[in-house]
């Protein structure tokens, strides 16, 4: 969470891209949401002292202006695009395999047998990535996994699923109230 923390104040600085992160958009969401309402983040979601180191060495950097200056601003310099295995993504393997993502290696077809268009509107593997109502436990319960949605490549490396909970993710559901 404190990296999340970190990684929203520096994109209001510079641009900042994640890879198989969808708890940023989370993060950013409900920042986003806390300066709308005028509440202070800070006091509301209390970052731990990653965050606060973090924040400090790139300070001490002197390469732009001081976070601390910036963190009032719900907006970044790239939005992050709600995009996860197989949802707005596909990998495509050297031998023509069709797969969510490289970090979800389960082929969903063959680009040397069909087209990777037809691949990724028909396969029941895609479609069942693309179908947030399909997510069990905490991430099924989550009122953000519209914008997050869990990695689905952590949720099968731990629990052989891809719509199981997401073994990295922190926050408990239902906790955040604006």
């Amino acid at each position: 969470e404190d990296l999340f923390h970190f990684c929203v104040d520096i994109a209001q600085i510079i641009p900042v891209k994640v890879t198989e992160a969808p708890h940023y958009r989370r993060v950013l969401a409900m920042r986003a949401a806390l300066s709308e309402s005028g509440e202070d983040w800070i006091k509301r979601l209390n970052p731990g002292l990653l965050y606060y180191e973090l924040r400090n060495q790139f300070d001490n950097l002197g390469i732009g202006p001081k976070i601390n200056q910036a963190t009032d601003r719900a907006t970044t310099k790239r939005p992050p695009l709600a995009i996860n295995a197989g949802n707005g993504f596909a990998f495509v393997s050297h031998r023509g395999d069709v797969c969510p993502s490289g970090f979800l290696p389960i082929s969903a077809g063959n680009v040397r047998l069909e087209p990777l268009s037809v691949i990724y509107k028909t396969s029941e593997l895609f479609k069942s990535l693309r179908d947030m109502t399909t997510l069990s436990g905490k991430c099924g319960r989550c009122e953000f996994n519209g914008v997050c949605g869990g990695s689905r490549s952590r949720a099968f490396g731990a629990n052989n699923d891809t719509n199981s909970d997401d073994p990295s993710c922190n926050y408990v559901p239902g906790t955040f109230q604006i």
